[in-house]
């Protein structure tokens, strides 16, 4: 607990550091003296660096936790971004997932000025993540570490349409379409260079994944020889960007995610079973009842019933469940994902030649 304390007032000075930067900028340029890489007296306001510019060696260790079913599943490297919190340095490097050099069985290890550093490792699957900052904080020591993010691109109208025969609308209305997302490690370090030992430091790692896959399950009672052909559904109120930095969501800006669901083995003439999942930066609940705001599964049900079919649409609110779960914690800044799976039972429905209902509740009619 101390070492997360003192990570967190770390992350508390650099932030208050950073949001002062466009005044040193501004304060540079007129002296006409560029900041970056200039040797001047140095003295860390820091827990453990001396004096002076001089340099210290740094190697990486990554301690990898082992998920619920006793495997691990980590990515082959790891990007590795770092901040010094006083005089503000940057680096960045590649590294396996041991904590090698890429390519090769050397220990990676790296020389770095004198001084405290907040750092972080991240695997961003390139493939559905958009990487936010990382150019601009590997090229401007003025770029503050917490712009670097990871996001998930809204789907367009057309791709939408293509992968899952629906329209935004379709799918409640306050939020635009994101896709699934995949795992996102992450972890956040801090270090100390310049003991005097002599010795590499060892800038160790815990990493975690980001995201939280939810399993969703859904049952339909078929009376008057109703069917279901197809099932598509929608998360509203997820997260569409982590700081790489902290590896924290907040609910600025919400987006819902959008996946289909197979009919289950467990089918029969009379109930129609499905089922489908869905992987996020995690979920936000509004704690109202009703379906509005974040924390709603909104379904899209391609029914029949003899000769006529009928796309069916109701919602439920889990936003009761979304807590109860603790899928995520709250932090000093934001939150951050720590259950990377939860399943969740969105009841039974009745189908019949009149209306589709969930308990006493008519949700939408049947058309003949």
């Amino acid at each position: 607990m101390q070492k997360n304390d003192g990570f967190m007032r770390s992350l508390l000075e650099y932030s208050k550091k950073a949001a002062a930067v466009s005044c040193r900028v501004m304060s540079c340029m007129m002296a006409a003296v560029s900041c970056i890489g200039v040797d001047y007296g140095y003295t860390d306001e820091g827990s453990g660096a001396p004096e002076g510019f001089g340099t210290s060696e740094i190697r990486f260790g990554f301690n990898w936790q082992e998920d619920a079913s006793g495997e691990t599943a980590q990515p082959d490297n790891m990007s590795v971004i770092m901040a010094r919190l006083v005089s503000e340095i940057h680096y960045f490097w590649n590294v396996t997932d041991d904590g090698m050099q890429p390519g090769s069985d050397t220990p990676m290890s790296a020389v770095v000025r004198h001084g405290d550093y907040c750092a972080a490792a991240f695997y961003v699957p390139q493939d559905v993540f958009t990487v936010n900052g990382l150019d601009g904080f590997r090229s401007n020591s003025h770029f503050p570490m917490y712009s670097v993010t990871a996001s998930l691109p809204v789907m367009g109208a057309s791709d939408l349409k293509d992968r899952f025969g629906v329209a935004a609308d379709e799918l409640g209305y306050e939020y635009q379409v994101i896709g699934d997302a995949q795992p996102l490690w992450h972890a956040a370090s801090e270090v100390s260079c310049g003991s005097g030992s002599g010795q590499a430091q060892l800038l160790e790692f815990e990493p975690s994944d980001l995201t939280v896959e939810f399993g969703f399950s859904v049952k339909f009672r078929l009376t008057s020889g109703a069917s279901v052909s197809s099932v598509t559904a929608a998360l509203a109120g997820v997260p569409a960007s982590v700081s790489l930095m902290t590896g924290e969501v907040n609910d600025g800006a919400l987006r819902k995610a959008v996946f289909s669901m197979t009919e289950t083995p467990e089918s029969t003439g009379q109930t129609a079973g499905f089922a489908g999942k869905v992987r996020t930066l995690g979920a936000f609940s509004s704690g109202w009842s009703y379906l509005a705001g974040p924390g709603v599964v909104w379904l899209v049900i391609d029914a029949a019933s003899g000769s006529v079919t009928r796309r069916l649409y109701t919602g439920v609110n889990i936003g009761s469940r979304i807590t109860g779960s603790h899928i995520m914690e709250e932090t000093g800044n934001g939150y951050k994902v720590v259950k990377n799976h939860v399943d969740i039972d969105l009841g039974t429905f009745t189908i019949d030649g009149g209306k589709l209902v969930s308990g006493d509740n008519a949700v939408d009619e049947w058309s003949n």
